[in-house]
C-alpha cells in the first residue's frame, strides 16, 4: 500500500510536465447509514467512498482519465487494478472517429448502470451482485453528430474475472431520438467459463422537460445455449426534480429471474427496490452535497421487507478545475 501511495505521488507531481491536466481533485462521501426490520436495527457512520481523479489531455487528439479509489483493496488476483475504477487513453482519430483503451466502464444499457458510484445511493439486484463494473478493454466510437454515437466496446468478460480467456462485446448507441429524450441502448454478450454465453439487451432512456426528469431502463437477459427465451428482465423507473439549490428523486426497480443460472440476479427470485430522498448543494454545484434518504428492497420473493436510511455529504477538494486545454 506505502509503494503504491508513493507511486501515485509522483504521478500526480510529474504528470503535468508532460501533460495538459485539466481537471485534478479528491472526492468524498460519507454519512450515517442505518438498516431495520421487524424490529432489529443496525447503523454505523462510515465512508463510502474516497477517490481521486485525474483528467487532461496529452496533445491536441489524446486525452486521459484516472479515478483511484482508497475505499477498496489495492489488490484482488481476479480483478486487474481492483481499485482503480478508470484509467484510460483515448485518441480522437478525426471529429469521426475515436479508440479508447485500458480499465474502462462496462456499459449496460441503462441510465442507473452508468451513472458514477458516488452519485448512487442504492441500486438494483442486478447492478449489485455485478462482481465488478468497471474491465480492462477497448472502445471504438464512431460519432454521428456531437450527440449521436455509435461505439463497440471489448472489455474482460465480468462471468470470468479470474480468467483471461472469456470476454464481454457490446454494441451502444449513446443517442437522441428528440432533443427531450436521450438513449443508452446495448446489445451485449458475455462469455462464462462453461462457455454457454450470456446475452442481454439494454434499453436506457431519459427524457427531460424543463426541471423535471425521467429515467426509464429495461433490460432482458437470456443464455443463447438454451433451447428457449426466459422472462428475465430487470426495469428501472427514475424521477427527480431540480429546484436552483435541491434536488429530490424517487426510484424504484423490479428484478426477475425464473432460472438463468448464470444471471447475476439470483434464479427464482423477483426482488423490488424502492426510494425517494433529497439532494441540497449549498454552493450551486456539486463540489458540496448534502443527501437524506430513505428505501426498502424486499427479499427473493417480493414480501418481507429490509428498511434503509441513509444521511451524508459529497464533497469535492478541486486542485486543478477545468483548466483550459
Amino acid at each position: 500500500m506505502k509503494r503504491f501511495f508513493v507511486a501515485a505521488l509522483l504521478l500526480i507531481t510529474t504528470l503535468p510536465v508532460f501533460a495538459q491536466v485539466k481537471q485534478l481533485y479528491g472526492e468524498a462521501r460519507l454519512g450515517y447509514g442505518a438498516a431495520f426490520k421487524t424490529g432489529k436495527y443496525s447503523g454505523n457512520v462510515q465512508p463510502d467512498h474516497l477517490n481521486l481523479v485525474l483528467e487532461g489531455n496529452i496533445g491536441p487528439n489524446i486525452s486521459f482519465f484516472w479515478r483511484q479509489r482508497f475505499t477498496k483493496p489495492v489488490y484482488n488476483p481476479s480483478i486487474p487494478l481492483n481499485a482503480t475504477d478508470q484509467l484510460w487513453i483515448r485518441w480522437d482519430i478525426s471529429r469521426q472517429w475515436s479508440i479508447q483503451g485500458g480499465k474502462i466502464p462496462i456499459v449496460v444499457g441503462g441510465y442507473e448502470f452508468d451513472d458514477a458510484p458516488i452519485d448512487l445511493y442504492y441500486w438494483g439486484v442486478f447492478a449489485e451482485k455485478m462482481p465488478d463494473v468497471y474491465a480492462l478493454g477497448g472502445n471504438f466510437m464512431y460519432h454521428f453528430t456531437p450527440d449521436q454515437r455509435l461505439q463497440l466496446q471489448f472489455t474482460q468478460s465480468p462471468l470470468g474475472f479470474g480468467h483471461s480467456d472469456l470476454f464481454h462485446a457490446a454494441l451502444i448507441w449513446f443517442g437522441h431520438i428528440a432533443p427531450w429524450w436521450s438513449t443508452i441502448w446495448s446489445v451485449n454478450w458475455m462469455d462464462d467459463p462453461t462457455h454457454c454465453g450470456y446475452s442481454m439487451i439494454g434499453l436506457g432512456n431519459r427524457l427531460e422537460f424543463g426541471n423535471f426528469g425521467l429515467e426509464l431502463d429495461g433490460m432482458y437477459r437470456a443464455g443463447i445455449a438454451r433451447g428457449y427465451l426466459p422472462a428475465d428482465f430487470s426495469a428501472i423507473l427514475k424521477l427527480e426534480y431540480k429546484f436552483p439549490a435541491l434536488t429530490v428523486f424517487a426510484k424504484g426497480s423490479y428484478d426477475y429471474n425464473k432460472d438463468f443460472k448464470e444471471d447475476f440476479v439470483p434464479c427464482n427470485s423477483r426482488t423490488l427496490t424502492g426510494g425517494c430522498g433529497v439532494e441540497i448543494f449549498p454552493l450551486k454545484n456539486d463540489d458540496i452535497r448534502l443527501h437524506a434518504l430513505y428505501w426498502l428492497q424486499s427479499d427473493a420473493v417480493c414480501s418481507n421487507f429490509l428498511h434503509h436510511f441513509s444521511v451524508g455529504i459529497t464533497y469535492r477538494l478541486r486542485v486543478i478545475k477545468n483548466s483550459p486545454q
